[in-house]
């Protein structure tokens, strides 16, 4: 007798049971354990817009479920994910800046250099691209927070 788990079987599953951990280095969706709230964070870049990805395009890094809206959006995350990963595992740049370490929301981003950032308030976002210096501190302080976040 074989015992088949489909991806609606296994939402029900803890999500330790799934070899999936809710942490902090990576803004996670506390329910479900997606990276970035369950966004394709390829579509950012293809798309340049947040496009909610499926759990039928899932793909496991780190530990962490990454969601994508489509096959060739996984596959791409899957053979370069330094390339798509969010820039300060998806904090706020200006609060990181500031010390401390806030989520962003998936649907204030900014593309900069090839980096994605995601801010919670939208005055940040524009804060952070008229002023370099947040980046610079938020990246410099970065190290240093991110070993006091869960891993």
């Amino acid at each position: 007798m074989a015992i088949a788990f489909t991806m609606a079987g296994l939402s029900n599953l803890p999500l330790a049971a799934q070899g999936l951990r809710v942490q902090e280095k990576i803004v996670t969706d506390p329910w479900n354990g997606a990276a970035i709230g369950g966004f394709d964070p390829v579509a950012y870049f293809v798309d340049q817009r947040p496009i909610p990805g499926s759990p039928q395009h899932l793909a496991i890094h780190a530990g962490i479920a990454w969601h994508f809206n489509s096959e060739s959006n996984r596959v791409a995350f899957l053979e370069s994910p330094e390339a798509y990963l969010p820039a300060l595992g998806g904090h706020d740049p200006v609060m990181v800046a500031s010390g401390v370490p806030v989520p962003g929301h998936p649907h204030l981003f900014a593309i900069v250099e090839g980096r994605l950032f995601l801010f919670r308030r939208s005055e940040n976002r524009e804060l952070f691209l008229a002023n370099a210096s947040f980046r610079r501190e938020a990246e410099r302080l970065w190290p240093d927070i991110q070993r006091q976040l869960s891993p």
